[in-house]
């Protein structure tokens, strides 16, 4: 039994619903559901936050009163482990129950994928074997050049070809060379190699056929690699 009058509109949040799967550096998708006594078609912001700093932003209609609308959001996570994000309506003037317009959810973030690029000579079955285990780990992002015969590159997971830059290096967790030296990519490609290292990037080097690991004595990267056995079959120390 309702007695008294109406003490005003009211606006709020009735759900929250997000991702299980979210990964650092990937976009997450995020679903709140509003219900306003508000006229419909009025213009309702929706933010969402984490420990006083905004994450996104929309606009969404009010659904008309009984009715809900659902505003979609996008956040790009930057840090693993269980975020708390804080979903919100812009207030409204003599809201009759402002408690609703803020609603929490706590999200798992597992950490970003770790980028790998391989940079090969050419196709062999060392390279196959490589990619076939890296291919099988959800956690790794692979992208995979391979030398092609008129001196470009390819790239096997966008099956065309694809120029190597020294940008390529940038965001990678690993840096993989088959058959090839830091010199044999040229100057630039040799330099932003060496700087990836340097500053604590990862490198995985295959020998190869012919010179085999005496190649990698070439290159910015040669002063910090040291060699022993013969021309043909040296391996690193």
């Amino acid at each position: 039994l309702l007695v008294g009058e109406r003490a005003g509109l009211d606006r709020g949040i009735a759900g929250v619903e997000a991702s299980n799967d979210a990964r650092v550096g990937e976009a997450t998708p995020v679903r709140v559901r509003i219900v306003s006594d508000e006229e419909r078609g009025t213009p309702i912001v929706i933010t969402l936050g984490e420990a006083g700093r905004e994450l996104a932003r929309t606009t969404v209609l009010a659904p008309g009163p009984g009715a809900e609308a659902t505003a979609e959001l996008r956040v790009v996570p930057t840090r693993a482990g269980l975020a708390l994000w804080t979903a919100r309506v812009a207030p409204l003037a003599n809201d009759a129950s402002p408690d609703d317009d803020a609603h929490g959810v706590a999200v798992p973030v597992a950490p970003g994928k770790l980028g790998v690029l391989v940079v090969s000579a050419g196709l062999n079955w060392d390279l196959a074997f490589l990619r076939r285990s890296l291919a099988g780990d959800s956690t790794v992002e692979l992208d995979t050049r391979v030398r092609e015969s008129g001196g470009g590159w390819r790239s096997l997971e966008r099956a065309r070809s694809a120029p190597l830059v020294p940008a390529d290096c940038s965001g990678r967790a690993v840096v993989v060379l088959d058959a090839l030296s830091g010199a044999d990519l040229g100057p630039a490609l040799d330099a932003a190699l060496a700087a990836f290292v340097r500053g604590g990037g990862g490198l995985l080097l295959l020998s190869g056929p012919d010179a085999g690991a005496a190649r990698f004595a070439r290159g910015s990267l040669a002063p910090e690699l040291a060699f022993t056995g013969g021309p043909s079959f040296g391996a690193l120390a």
